[in-house]
C-alpha cells in the first residue's frame, strides 16, 4: 500500500508523471544493490573525472528510485524522468539532510546530461566530489528510512563507508 500522497507526489500523479504502483522487497532490495555497485564504481581512483560523476549520480538516481519505489510509486518514463524520481524521493523521506542531498543530486543532473551528450564538456574534479558526497549521503539515510519503511528486508538495506577527506 502506498505511502499516504502529499502535494509533491499528488501534483507528479495528476501530471501523469507518476502513479501509485507496489513494490515487494525484493524490487526495492534490487535497486537498492544497483545502487551500491554503482557508489562502488564512483569511488574507484582509478576511474575517470566522467566516469565517476556518471555512477555516483547513478548511485544517487537509483537509491532515490529505491525510496520511491518503497513508498509505494513509480515513476512515468519519458523527458523529466530522472527530476521527477528526485523531488517524490524527496516527497517521502523527513529527514533534512537527505532531502537536501537529494536536491543537490538533481541540481547536477545538468553536470551529468553535459557529459553523455555533449562531447566537448569536461568535468571538473570538485563536482565530482560533490556528487559523490551527495550520493553517500542519499544511500546511509536512505538506508535508514528504507530499514524503518521495510523492517523485514532490514539486512538488505545497507550502508557505506563515507570518503575520506
Amino acid at each position: 500500500m502506498p505511502l499516504s500522497p502529499n502535494p509533491t507526489i499528488t501534483r507528479h500523479i495528476e501530471s501523469g508523471r507518476a502513479e501509485a504502483r507496489p513494490a515487494g522487497d525484493d524490487e526495492v532490495a534490487g535497486f537498492w544493490r544497483k545502487a551500491l555497485v554503482a557508489y562502488a564504481d564512483a569511488r574507484l581512483a582509478s576511474a575517470s573525472l566522467d566516469a565517476r560523476l556518471v555512477r555516483a549520480y547513478d548511485a544517487g538516481r537509483i537509491a532515490a528510485t529505491a525510496i520511491v519505489r518503497a513508498g509505494g510509486y513509480r515513476t512515468r518514463g519519458g523527458e523529466g524522468h530522472h527530476f521527477v524520481t528526485f523531488d517524490l524521493a524527496g516527497g517521502l523521506v523527513a529527514d533534512p539532510d537527505l532531502r537536501t542531498a537529494l536536491d543537490t543530486m538533481n541540481g547536477l543532473r545538468t553536470h551529468r546530461h553535459a557529459l553523455e551528450y555533449e562531447p566537448e564538456d569536461e568535468v571538473d574534479g570538485a563536482v565530482v566530489e560533490e556528487a559523490v558526497s551527495a550520493a553517500t549521503i542519499i544511500i546511509n539515510a536512505g538506508a535508514g528510512h528504507l530499514r524503518a519503511l521495510r523492517p523485514s528486508a532490514h539486512s538488505r538495506f545497507k550502508r557505506v563507508c563515507p570518503p575520506r577527506d
